[in-house]
C-alpha cells in the first residue's frame, strides 16, 4: 500500500483505428468509416489500479481487456474469445450527432433524425474502473501538453494520418467553402488546390462519472460543428472562433447540400459544452478520490461527428491513433477568469501555462442582441486579451451586446 504524499502519477492508453468510407459524400446515407483495427493498451503507475468490469482490478490492461470491454458494452452478454472477435471485428464507425455525449443519432437525406444505439456498432464505448491505491485524497486528470511537467512519452491526444484532397487518388466532386485560423474564407474546388484533411479532426469523445457527462474535440481541423451563426456579422478575434460554427463555412454542411441534403443547421444555442482542448482545469479534471480503494468508473465514448466540418469522405482509409493519458495530482498552477454578462457571472478556472496560446473565449447568444465581445472594463473600452498565461490570480471580462 502506498503511504507517501501524492504528487503526480501517470497512466496511459492508446488506441489505434484504421477508418475507411466507402460514398461519395458525407453524414448522410452510406456515409461508413470501417474500424478494422483497435489496439488499446492501459498503462497505470502505482497511484491506481484499473479494471474493465470493476471486480479484478490490475497494473495494466490489455488489448484483449478492452476489447472484451468494448464488446461487452454492445452485447451485454458474456461470450466465448471467438464470439468476441467476431463482434469486435464487424464494429463500424459512421458519422453520427451527439448533443449531450450519451444519445447518439443519425439523419437521413432529408434531415430526419433517427436514434442510434450501440449495438448498431457505429460508435464505440468502453467503461474502465480506477481504484485509489492511496491514503490521501487527490483528482485524476488527463496528462496533456500543458501539464506534462515530468516529460512523460505519451500525453492525451488524437492523431491521423491524412489524405490529400484533390490529389490522383481523391478528387473531390462539389466545392465547399471554410473559414482558416485568420478568419479568411478558402473556397476548395473540384480538380483545384490540394487540400489535406484529417480523420482526427471529426472525432469526438466524452467522458461519463456519476452521471456527469463532458464532451471534447480535441482537434479542430477545418471547423466545428454546422449551426445557425453567421460570423460576417463580426470581426476581430471572434470572426474565426465564430466561424467554426457557420454552416456557410463549414465544409461537411455545404459539401453535404451539394448532394441535395434536406436537413437544417444545428441552432447555436442548442450546442452543449464543448472542449476544445485542456486549458480549462474542468476539462482537464475527470474524477476525484478521497480515501484509499474507493473505486470510480469512467465511461469512454468516441464517435465521428456528423456535422463536424471535417467529417466528409477525404478521410478514407485514415489511421487514428487515440492516446489517452491520466495523472494524479494533489494540485495545479491555475488562475480564474469571472465572466460578467449583466447581473449574471461565471467563473471559469484555466491552467496558467506558457506552452498555450491562449483561451477560447466564452461566447453567448441573447434573443434580440448580437454579441460583441468580453472587455477588461464596465464600460466596454478595452478588449479583453485571452492569450498567454495570466500574472493576475483572478481576472474579469464584461460581456457587450449589441442591440439589433
Amino acid at each position: 500500500m502506498m503511504r507517501s504524499k501524492l504528487t503526480l502519477s501517470l497512466v496511459a492508453i492508446t488506441l489505434l483505428i484504421v477508418t475507411s468510407i466507402t460514398c461519395t459524400y458525407a453524414y448522410v446515407s452510406y456515409l461508413q468509416t470501417y474500424v478494422s483495427n483497435i489496439n488499446i493498451n492501459a498503462m497505470s503507475s502505482e497511484f491506481a489500479l484499473m479494471s474493465v468490469d470493476g471486480v479484478n482490478f490490475k497494473q495494466d490492461l490489455s488489448y484483449e481487456d478492452i476489447q472484451k470491454a468494448i464488446v461487452k458494452k454492445i452485447t451485454e452478454e458474456d461470450l466465448t474469445e471467438e464470439e468476441i472477435d467476431e463482434v469486435y471485428n464487424s464494429i463500424t464507425l459512421s458519422p453520427v450527432s451527439s448533443l449531450n455525449g450519451k444519445d447518439m443519432y443519425y439523419y437521413n437525406l432529408n434531415g430526419e433524425k433517427s436514434k442510434v444505439e450501440l449495438s448498431t456498432k457505429m460508435y464505440i464505448s468502453f467503461d474502465i474502473y480506477f481504484k485509489s491505491n492511496f491514503d490521501e485524497a487527490f483528482t485524476l486528470y488527463f496528462n496533456t501538453d500543458d501539464i506534462n511537467t515530468d516529460l512523460n512519452e505519451q500525453v492525451t491526444k488524437i492523431n491521423s494520418t491524412s489524405t490529400l484532397v484533390n490529389s490522383k487518388n481523391q478528387v473531390l466532386k462539389h466545392n465547399f467553402s471554410y473559414y482558416n485560423s485568420l478568419g479568411e474564407k478558402v473556397n476548395v474546388e473540384p480538380n483545384g488546390e490540394e487540400l489535406e484533411i484529417y480523420a482526427k479532426d471529426a472525432i469526438r469523445f466524452s467522458t461519463e462519472v456519476d452521471g456527469k457527462v463532458k464532451i471534447y474535440e480535441p482537434n479542430l481541423g477545418l471547423g466545428s460543428y454546422a449551426t445557425t451563426i453567421n460570423s460576417d456579422e463580426y470581426s476581430g478575434i471572434y470572426k474565426p472562433y465564430l466561424s467554426r460554427y457557420d454552416s456557410a463555412k463549414n465544409a461537411s454542411f455545404t459539401y453535404v447540400q451539394n448532394e441535395g441534403f434536406g436537413g437544417k443547421a444545428l441552432e447555436y444555442a442548442d450546442l452543449p459544452h464543448i472542449y476544445q482542448g485542456f486549458e480549462e482545469v474542468e476539462a482537464l479534471e475527470i474524477t476525484s478520490f478521497n480515501y484509499y480503494q474507493e473505486t470510480k468508473k469512467v465511461t469512454f465514448t468516441f464517435w465521428l461527428e456528423g456535422f463536424d466540418a471535417d467529417c466528409i469522405d477525404a478521410i478514407i482509409d485514415n489511421m487514428l491513433e487515440i492516446s489517452l493519458s491520466f495523472r494524479g495530482s494533489t494540485n495545479l498552477e491555475t488562475y480564474r477568469i469571472r465572466y460578467h454578462n449583466n447581473s449574471q457571472v461565471e467563473e471559469v478556472e484555466y491552467i496558467n501555462s506558457p506552452l498555450r496560446s491562449g483561451n477560447n473565449p466564452l461566447f453567448i447568444t441573447r434573443h434580440g442582441y448580437r454579441f460583441g465581445g468580453w472587455y477588461e472594463d464596465e464600460a466596454c473600452t478595452i478588449e479583453f486579451n485571452f492569450n498567454l498565461s495570466s500574472l493576475l490570480p483572478v481576472r474579469n471580462a464584461y460581456l457587450n451586446w449589441i442591440k439589433i
